[in-house]
C-alpha cells in the first residue's frame, strides 16, 4: 500500500489475483494470462480435440470440479469450444 501511495508501483485486480507493476513501465493489458492449470488443460484439449472433463481430470490428476471451473474460464475467453454429445461436454480448441 505504501509503494502504491508513493506511486512507485501500480496494481490491478485480475480475477482472484492482484498484479503489480513498476510505475511508468509499459505493460501488455490486452493479453489474457493463464494459470499453469489452465495452460495444461488447454494443451490437453489441443492435443486431443473432443476430450471430456473426466478425461482431462484423469490425465492431469485433478478433480473434475477443478477442470470444470477452468474450462468455463477458457470457454468464456473464447479459447475453447464446448459441444454437448449425449449430455456430456466435449471440448475443442478455437483457432
Amino acid at each position: 500500500n505504501i509503494l502504491e501511495k508513493e506511486q512507485l508501483i501500480v496494481s490491478e485486480q485480475d480475477g482472484n489475483n492482484r498484479r503489480f507493476w513498476v510505475a511508468g513501465v509499459k505493460r501488455d493489458t490486452g493479453k489474457i494470462r493463464l494459470s499453469r492449470i489452465q495452460e495444461n488443460i488447454l494443451k490437453e484439449i489441443q492435443g486431443e480435440p473432443g476430450i471430456t472433463q473426466v478425461q482431462i481430470a484423469k490425465k492431469l490428476g485433478v478433480s473434475r470440479k477443478v477442470v470444470f471451473y477452468h474450462v468455463k474460464f477458457l470457454s468464456s475467453a473464447e479459447m475453447v469450444m464446448e459441444e454437448k454429445i449425449k449430455r456430456r461436454a466435449h471440448y475443442y480448441p478455437v483457432d
